[in-house]
Protein backbone atom coordinates (compact mmCIF):
# COMPACT_ATOMS: atom_id res chain seq x y z
CA UNK A 1 0.00 0.00 0.00
CA UNK A 2 1.00 3.51 -0.83
CA UNK A 3 2.56 5.58 1.61
CA UNK A 4 -0.69 8.09 1.22
CA UNK A 5 -3.23 5.44 1.71
CA UNK A 6 -1.61 4.61 4.94
CA UNK A 7 -1.69 8.04 6.09
CA UNK A 8 -5.48 8.62 4.67
CA UNK A 9 -6.50 5.46 6.86
CA UNK A 10 -4.21 6.50 10.43
CA UNK A 11 -6.19 9.90 9.71
CA UNK A 12 -9.69 7.75 9.81
CA UNK A 13 -8.50 6.11 12.40
CA UNK A 14 -7.81 9.43 14.78
CA UNK A 15 -11.05 10.63 13.69
CA UNK A 16 -13.09 7.92 14.80
CA UNK A 17 -11.28 7.36 18.00
CA UNK A 18 -11.67 11.27 18.69
CA UNK A 19 -15.75 10.81 18.05
CA UNK A 20 -15.80 7.84 20.53
CA UNK A 21 -14.31 9.64 23.07
CA UNK A 22 -16.48 12.56 22.72
CA UNK A 23 -19.26 10.27 22.75
CA UNK A 24 -18.32 9.52 26.26
CA UNK A 25 -18.05 12.65 27.85
CA UNK A 26 -21.37 13.28 26.73
CA UNK A 27 -22.55 10.06 29.03
CA UNK A 28 -19.98 11.22 32.06
CA UNK A 29 -21.86 14.33 32.66
CA UNK A 30 -23.61 14.85 36.19
CA UNK A 31 -27.04 13.80 36.32
CA UNK A 32 -29.21 16.49 37.16
CA UNK A 33 -29.56 15.77 40.78
CA UNK A 34 -32.78 13.68 42.47
CA UNK A 35 -34.26 15.43 45.55
CA UNK A 36 -34.22 12.15 47.92
CA UNK A 37 -37.21 10.52 49.34
CA UNK A 38 -37.81 11.16 53.15
CA UNK A 39 -36.40 8.04 54.93
CA UNK A 40 -39.74 5.89 56.03
CA UNK A 41 -40.17 6.02 59.56
CA UNK A 42 -40.15 2.63 60.88
CA UNK A 43 -42.62 0.46 61.44
CA UNK A 44 -43.97 0.19 65.15
CA UNK A 45 -42.64 -2.51 67.07
CA UNK A 46 -45.27 -4.77 66.45
CA UNK A 47 -47.02 -5.47 69.90
CA UNK A 48 -46.49 -7.68 71.78
CA UNK A 49 -49.12 -10.98 71.58
CA UNK A 50 -50.92 -11.02 74.94
CA UNK A 51 -49.82 -14.25 77.00
CA UNK A 52 -52.68 -16.65 76.68
CA UNK A 53 -54.99 -16.36 79.21
CA UNK A 54 -54.20 -19.69 82.05
CA UNK A 55 -56.89 -22.22 81.19
CA UNK A 56 -59.03 -22.78 84.43
CA UNK A 57 -58.21 -25.90 86.52
CA UNK A 58 -60.99 -27.85 86.13
CA UNK A 59 -63.28 -27.83 89.76
CA UNK A 60 -63.20 -31.13 91.47
CA UNK A 61 -65.93 -33.38 90.87
CA UNK A 62 -68.42 -32.71 94.25
CA UNK A 63 -67.79 -35.01 96.51
CA UNK A 64 -71.05 -37.72 96.29
CA UNK A 65 -73.21 -37.06 99.61
CA UNK A 66 -72.63 -40.02 101.67
CA UNK A 67 -75.84 -42.71 101.91
CA UNK A 68 -77.77 -41.87 104.94
CA UNK A 69 -77.32 -44.79 107.17
CA UNK A 70 -79.97 -46.65 107.04
CA UNK A 71 -82.67 -45.90 109.76
CA UNK A 72 -83.69 -49.31 112.01
CA UNK A 73 -87.08 -49.91 111.27
CA UNK A 74 -89.56 -49.21 114.25
CA UNK A 75 -89.67 -52.22 116.79
CA UNK A 76 -93.08 -51.91 118.67
CA UNK A 77 -92.50 -55.02 120.12
CA UNK A 78 -89.05 -53.78 121.74
CA UNK A 79 -91.22 -50.53 122.16
CA UNK A 80 -93.62 -52.61 124.19
CA UNK A 81 -91.22 -54.51 126.39
CA UNK A 82 -89.43 -51.35 127.55
CA UNK A 83 -92.48 -49.93 128.43
CA UNK A 84 -93.38 -52.43 130.66
CA UNK A 85 -89.77 -52.77 132.12
CA UNK A 86 -89.57 -48.88 132.94
CA UNK A 87 -92.92 -48.66 134.53
CA UNK A 88 -92.86 -52.10 136.54
CA UNK A 89 -88.91 -50.50 137.48
CA UNK A 90 -90.85 -47.32 138.52
CA UNK A 91 -93.42 -49.48 141.03
CA UNK A 92 -91.09 -52.03 142.54
CA UNK A 93 -88.90 -49.37 143.58
CA UNK A 94 -91.64 -46.97 144.94
CA UNK A 95 -92.57 -49.99 147.67
CA UNK A 96 -88.94 -49.83 148.46
CA UNK A 97 -88.06 -46.22 149.07
CA UNK A 98 -90.06 -45.75 152.36
CA UNK A 99 -87.81 -48.39 154.45
CA UNK A 100 -84.54 -47.62 152.31
CA UNK A 101 -81.88 -45.42 153.94
CA UNK A 102 -79.25 -42.90 152.69
CA UNK A 103 -77.42 -43.65 149.27
CA UNK A 104 -79.99 -46.49 148.89
CA UNK A 105 -82.64 -44.88 149.00
CA UNK A 106 -81.07 -42.43 147.06
CA UNK A 107 -80.24 -44.67 143.89
CA UNK A 108 -84.26 -45.85 143.92
CA UNK A 109 -85.04 -42.23 143.62
CA UNK A 110 -82.62 -41.74 140.85
CA UNK A 111 -83.98 -44.38 138.89
CA UNK A 112 -87.47 -43.55 139.51
CA UNK A 113 -86.44 -40.27 138.34
CA UNK A 114 -84.74 -41.41 134.76
CA UNK A 115 -87.81 -43.11 133.75
CA UNK A 116 -90.35 -40.41 134.80
CA UNK A 117 -91.57 -38.00 132.65
CA UNK A 118 -89.75 -34.74 132.67
CA UNK A 119 -87.62 -36.04 135.12
CA UNK A 120 -87.27 -33.71 137.77
CA UNK A 121 -85.02 -34.61 140.50
CA UNK A 122 -87.80 -32.44 142.64
CA UNK A 123 -89.93 -35.64 143.05
CA UNK A 124 -87.65 -37.23 144.91
CA UNK A 125 -89.11 -35.76 148.27
CA UNK A 126 -92.66 -36.93 147.06
CA UNK A 127 -91.30 -40.66 146.08
CA UNK A 128 -90.20 -41.10 149.93
CA UNK A 129 -93.24 -39.44 151.35
CA UNK A 130 -95.56 -41.94 149.49
CA UNK A 131 -93.45 -44.79 149.57
CA UNK A 132 -93.78 -45.25 153.00
CA UNK A 133 -97.46 -45.93 151.85
CA UNK A 134 -96.23 -48.00 149.31
CA UNK A 135 -94.59 -51.10 151.22
CA UNK A 136 -95.52 -54.44 149.40
CA UNK A 137 -96.41 -52.64 146.25
CA UNK A 138 -96.12 -54.95 143.03
CA UNK A 139 -97.94 -53.82 139.45
CA UNK A 140 -98.98 -55.85 137.15
CA UNK A 141 -99.45 -54.43 133.49
CA UNK A 142 -100.76 -56.04 130.32
CA UNK A 143 -102.09 -55.32 126.86
CA UNK A 144 -99.58 -52.88 126.27
CA UNK A 145 -99.74 -50.99 122.74
CA UNK A 146 -97.20 -48.40 121.20
CA UNK A 147 -99.51 -46.02 119.30
CA UNK A 148 -96.23 -44.82 117.64
CA UNK A 149 -92.99 -43.86 118.26
CA UNK A 150 -93.65 -41.43 121.00
CA UNK A 151 -96.76 -42.69 122.85
CA UNK A 152 -98.00 -46.02 124.26
CA UNK A 153 -100.70 -47.03 126.94
CA UNK A 154 -101.24 -50.19 129.13
CA UNK A 155 -103.71 -51.54 131.36
CA UNK A 156 -102.43 -52.15 135.03
CA UNK A 157 -103.54 -53.57 138.42
CA UNK A 158 -101.89 -51.97 141.59
CA UNK A 159 -101.39 -54.87 144.35
CA UNK A 160 -100.58 -54.47 147.67
CA UNK A 161 -98.92 -58.25 148.93
CA UNK A 162 -100.51 -60.03 146.45
CA UNK A 163 -104.06 -58.48 147.54
CA UNK A 164 -105.66 -56.59 145.05
CA UNK A 165 -106.76 -52.83 145.51
CA UNK A 166 -109.04 -49.90 144.16
CA UNK A 167 -106.58 -49.06 141.36
CA UNK A 168 -107.47 -52.63 139.12
CA UNK A 169 -108.02 -52.93 135.43
CA UNK A 170 -106.52 -48.80 135.56
CA UNK A 171 -104.97 -47.41 131.89
CA UNK A 172 -101.99 -45.60 131.89
CA UNK A 173 -99.86 -44.22 129.13
CA UNK A 174 -96.10 -43.91 128.95
CA UNK A 175 -93.96 -41.53 126.50
CA UNK A 176 -90.73 -41.22 124.87
CA UNK A 177 -88.76 -38.60 126.23
CA UNK A 178 -85.21 -38.70 125.91
CA UNK A 179 -84.47 -41.83 124.00
CA UNK A 180 -86.40 -43.68 127.08
CA UNK A 181 -90.02 -45.08 127.45
CA UNK A 182 -91.04 -43.22 130.99
CA UNK A 183 -94.21 -43.39 132.89
CA UNK A 184 -96.40 -40.48 131.62
CA UNK A 185 -97.15 -37.70 134.23
CA UNK A 186 -100.81 -37.97 133.75
CA UNK A 187 -101.01 -41.63 134.99
CA UNK A 188 -98.74 -40.71 137.57
CA UNK A 189 -100.24 -37.84 139.27
CA UNK A 190 -103.60 -39.65 139.48
CA UNK A 191 -101.94 -42.37 141.54
CA UNK A 192 -100.51 -39.66 143.57
CA UNK A 193 -103.34 -38.03 144.05
CA UNK A 194 -104.97 -41.11 144.70
CA UNK A 195 -102.75 -42.14 147.07
CA UNK A 196 -103.01 -39.25 149.01
CA UNK A 197 -106.48 -39.17 149.79
CA UNK A 198 -105.30 -43.17 151.06
CA UNK A 199 -107.08 -44.78 148.00
CA UNK A 200 -104.76 -47.00 147.74
CA UNK A 201 -105.90 -49.91 149.45
CA UNK A 202 -109.68 -51.40 148.78
CA UNK A 203 -111.55 -49.30 150.51
CA UNK A 204 -112.95 -50.86 153.52
CA UNK A 205 -116.51 -48.82 154.38
CA UNK A 206 -117.26 -50.77 157.42
CA UNK A 207 -113.64 -49.62 159.14
CA UNK A 208 -114.20 -46.24 158.17
CA UNK A 209 -117.16 -46.28 160.19
CA UNK A 210 -115.66 -47.38 163.25
CA UNK A 211 -112.94 -44.75 162.46
CA UNK A 212 -115.50 -41.89 162.11
CA UNK A 213 -117.16 -43.31 165.42
CA UNK A 214 -114.22 -43.49 167.35
CA UNK A 215 -112.73 -40.03 166.66
CA UNK A 216 -116.03 -38.18 167.14
CA UNK A 217 -116.38 -40.22 170.68
CA UNK A 218 -113.05 -38.70 171.57
CA UNK A 219 -113.51 -35.45 170.38
CA UNK A 220 -116.51 -35.37 172.52
CA UNK A 221 -114.66 -37.54 175.65
CA UNK A 222 -111.78 -34.81 175.68
CA UNK A 223 -114.24 -31.41 175.68
CA UNK A 224 -115.60 -32.70 178.69
CA UNK A 225 -112.22 -33.07 180.41
CA UNK A 226 -110.06 -30.63 179.26
CA UNK A 227 -112.33 -27.62 181.03
CA UNK A 228 -110.65 -29.20 184.43
CA UNK A 229 -107.39 -30.29 183.44
CA UNK A 230 -104.51 -28.06 183.71
CA UNK A 231 -101.17 -27.92 182.15
CA UNK A 232 -99.92 -30.58 179.79
CA UNK A 233 -102.21 -32.91 181.00
CA UNK A 234 -104.78 -30.30 179.40
CA UNK A 235 -102.28 -29.49 176.59
CA UNK A 236 -102.81 -33.31 175.93
CA UNK A 237 -106.68 -33.42 175.59
CA UNK A 238 -106.56 -30.45 173.23
CA UNK A 239 -104.01 -31.79 170.65
CA UNK A 240 -105.59 -35.03 170.09
CA UNK A 241 -108.72 -32.79 170.01
CA UNK A 242 -107.29 -30.54 167.24
CA UNK A 243 -105.80 -33.66 164.93
CA UNK A 244 -109.17 -35.31 164.79
CA UNK A 245 -111.54 -31.55 163.71
CA UNK A 246 -111.28 -30.54 160.30
CA UNK A 247 -108.62 -28.17 159.19
CA UNK A 248 -106.46 -29.08 162.12
CA UNK A 249 -106.18 -25.61 163.29
CA UNK A 250 -104.37 -25.14 166.89
CA UNK A 251 -106.05 -21.84 167.44
CA UNK A 252 -108.89 -23.52 168.37
CA UNK A 253 -107.37 -25.00 171.35
CA UNK A 254 -108.41 -21.83 173.51
CA UNK A 255 -111.98 -22.41 172.20
CA UNK A 256 -111.87 -25.71 173.57
CA UNK A 257 -110.62 -24.64 176.96
CA UNK A 258 -113.55 -22.17 177.59
CA UNK A 259 -116.48 -24.68 176.21
CA UNK A 260 -114.72 -27.28 177.99
CA UNK A 261 -115.50 -25.52 181.42
CA UNK A 262 -119.59 -25.95 180.32
CA UNK A 263 -118.66 -29.88 178.99
CA UNK A 264 -118.05 -31.43 182.29
CA UNK A 265 -119.91 -34.65 182.38
CA UNK A 266 -120.68 -34.75 178.13
CA UNK A 267 -120.64 -38.00 176.54
CA UNK A 268 -121.62 -38.68 172.88
CA UNK A 269 -124.58 -41.16 172.34
CA UNK A 270 -123.32 -42.53 168.24
CA UNK A 271 -125.31 -44.76 165.70
CA UNK A 272 -126.00 -45.15 162.47
CA UNK A 273 -122.73 -43.81 160.97
CA UNK A 274 -123.05 -43.51 157.17
CA UNK A 275 -119.53 -43.79 154.97
CA UNK A 276 -120.79 -42.41 151.46
CA UNK A 277 -117.31 -42.75 149.53
CA UNK A 278 -113.72 -42.65 150.69
CA UNK A 279 -114.04 -38.40 151.90
CA UNK A 280 -117.39 -37.94 153.50
CA UNK A 281 -119.34 -39.95 156.05
CA UNK A 282 -122.67 -38.97 158.58
CA UNK A 283 -124.12 -40.19 161.60
CA UNK A 284 -126.79 -39.83 163.92
CA UNK A 285 -125.99 -38.60 167.47
CA UNK A 286 -127.34 -37.40 171.11
CA UNK A 287 -125.07 -35.31 173.53
CA UNK A 288 -125.76 -36.40 177.37
CA UNK A 289 -124.89 -33.92 180.29
CA UNK A 290 -124.27 -36.70 183.23
CA UNK A 291 -125.97 -39.40 181.69
CA UNK A 292 -128.89 -36.80 181.08
CA UNK A 293 -130.46 -36.09 177.60
CA UNK A 294 -130.31 -32.63 176.44
CA UNK A 295 -131.27 -30.51 173.24
CA UNK A 296 -129.10 -32.02 170.97
CA UNK A 297 -130.56 -35.13 170.56
CA UNK A 298 -131.14 -37.66 167.48
CA UNK A 299 -128.81 -34.74 165.36
CA UNK A 300 -126.90 -35.35 162.33
CA UNK A 301 -123.70 -34.79 162.20
CA UNK A 302 -120.67 -35.22 159.40
CA UNK A 303 -117.32 -36.33 159.13
CA UNK A 304 -114.44 -36.07 156.15
CA UNK A 305 -111.45 -38.04 155.30
CA UNK A 306 -108.32 -35.30 155.26
CA UNK A 307 -105.04 -35.77 155.76
CA UNK A 308 -105.87 -39.45 156.17
CA UNK A 309 -108.28 -39.20 159.38
CA UNK A 310 -111.48 -38.83 159.67
CA UNK A 311 -112.14 -35.64 161.02
CA UNK A 312 -115.58 -34.23 162.65
CA UNK A 313 -116.58 -31.63 160.36
CA UNK A 314 -116.53 -28.07 160.99
CA UNK A 315 -120.34 -27.45 160.18
CA UNK A 316 -120.93 -29.64 162.77
CA UNK A 317 -118.63 -28.42 165.40
CA UNK A 318 -119.32 -25.08 164.45
CA UNK A 319 -123.58 -25.77 165.05
CA UNK A 320 -122.73 -27.19 168.35
CA UNK A 321 -120.15 -24.44 169.61
CA UNK A 322 -122.80 -22.07 168.67
CA UNK A 323 -125.36 -23.76 170.34
CA UNK A 324 -123.01 -23.95 173.28
CA UNK A 325 -122.47 -20.76 173.40
CA UNK A 326 -126.12 -19.42 173.72
CA UNK A 327 -126.30 -21.77 176.92
CA UNK A 328 -128.99 -23.74 175.20
CA UNK A 329 -127.06 -27.27 175.37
Amino acid sequence: MSRTWRLALAAAAVVLLAASCGDDAEDEAPAPAVEEAPAPEPAPEPEPEPEPAPEPEPEPAPEPEPEPEPVDEFDAEAAAEEVTANVSLFFDNLALVGTAEGDVQQAYIDEMIAVLEGSDPATGEIFKMLGTLAAGLTVDMRDVVVADEANASFTFDLLINGNPTQVTDATGTALFEDGVWKLSQQTWGALAALADTGGGDEFDAEAAAEEVTANVSLFFDNLALVGTAEGDVQQAYIDEMIAVLEGSDPATGEIFKMLGTLAAGLTVDMRDVVVADEANASFTFDLLINGNPTQVTDATGTALFEDGVWKLSQQTWGALAALADTGDS
